[in-house]
């Protein structure tokens, strides 16, 4: 199936092995912040993700997983990619306006293994391309 948020808060599934479109609203719980917020809307093994931010630049984000019935939205995981500026510290980038910090990255895909363990998270960071589990707490450097 391909799937897509619309801007009216809807999902809509288009399913290609019998060619149908349907839209469902979007469940309310829990509540889905802006398309602006969302950074990856995706499948990942077979489970329909969302990645929102309260804010475009946060470092810290839920992982939302779509219940098989498309009724309701789970929180499977928080994140906090705070632990990671020290080892990538051109994530931050301080505004010439004020002294605010921005965080620059990018959520390329989730991709998951054989066990939730091997959850990892592809960040685009300035000048790199990094694979983050959280979890087990690893860094690797896919692209420099």
């Amino acid at each position: 199936a391909i799937h897509w948020m619309s801007y009216k808060n809807f999902h809509i599934l288009f399913d290609v092995d019998a060619p149908k479109l349907i839209a469902t609203p979007m469940p309310p719980n829990p509540k889905i912040l802006s398309e602006d917020d969302i950074r990856y809307f995706g499948e990942c093994g077979g489970h329909l993700l969302l990645i929102q931010t309260p804010e475009h630049s946060a470092v810290r984000f839920r992982i939302l997983e779509m219940d098989k019935d498309y009724s309701l939205w789970i929180v499977k995981y928080w994140v906090d990619l705070r632990p990671i500026i020290s080892v990538f510290p051109e994530i931050v980038h301080r505004s010439t306006f004020d002294a605010t910090k921005i965080c620059k990255f990018s959520l390329l895909c989730v991709v998951k293994g054989a066990n939730e363990k091997a959850f990892t998270l592809v960040l685009a960071i300035p000048g790199k391309i990094v694979l983050h589990n959280w979890k087990c707490k690893t860094l690797k450097v896919l692209c420099d």
